[in-house]
């Protein structure tokens, strides 16, 4: 399955990326359909749901960050005077643990929306044995501009299981991560970063 011209898009991405699924073979699922992904892929099975990141979420996550700053001080966990910069691979497993997971949080929240969308697709349209495709573009969010350090966090999300050992998120085979408008860090350019479960890889 391939994209054609998705990387020549300007002005309202949305709507042009929804030229560009029709122009790949793709159909749009109606809107009026409640809780659903918004692409078929029927040639190749696959439903495929789209989210973008919009807002800058930098300030928010420094907030977040100095207050585990601040509980790992009065853990002792850390030790800081006056101004340092706090690096992850420098920390303790419990602070990376910890700094990870409030990274997480909002990737998990997409994966577990979109997850919920294309079973339910899956399931109006008869469509058991398709494999679910999530496309995350980032339009706005300039904390996540590195697709292998953003992907890392998607790749954490979803091995996570349930209690019994399943999947807790079985519905998503595959993820592709791309930039829009927003440069890859230290680079002038935009990015990306296909990923697929090893078990379902969309072919």
């Amino acid at each position: 399955m391939t994209l054609v011209g998705a990387t020549m898009l300007v002005g309202d991405f949305e709507q042009h990326f929804r030229t560009v699924v029709l122009d790949s073979g793709g159909e749009l699922i109606p809107e009026t359909e409640s809780e659903t992904a918004d692409f078929l892929f029927a040639k190749e099975n696959v439903v495929a749901e789209l989210k973008t990141l919009q807002e800058d979420a930098r300030r928010e996550h420094a907030m977040k960050l100095q207050a585990l700053v601040n509980d790992w001080m009065k853990r002792g966990l850390v030790l800081i005077y006056g101004r340092m910069q706090i690096s992850l691979q420098n920390l303790n497993p419990t602070c990376q643990r910890e700094w990870l997971e409030a990274l997480q949080a909002p990737v998990q929240r997409i994966i577990q929306k979109a997850n919920h969308q294309i079973r339910a697709t899956k399931q109006s349209r008869g469509l058991a044995d398709a494999k679910g495709l999530l496309i995350i573009a980032n339009d706005g969010n300039l904390l996540h501009t590195n697709p292998i350090d953003y992907m890392i966090l998607v790749s954490r999300v979803l091995q996570k299981k349930k209690q019994k050992g399943e999947r807790q998120f079985p519905n998503i085979a595959g993820v592709i991560y791309f930039s829009y408008r927003i440069p890859s860090r230290n680079e002038a350019c935009h990015s990306g970063s296909p990923g697929t479960r090893r078990q379902q890889a969309i072919r």
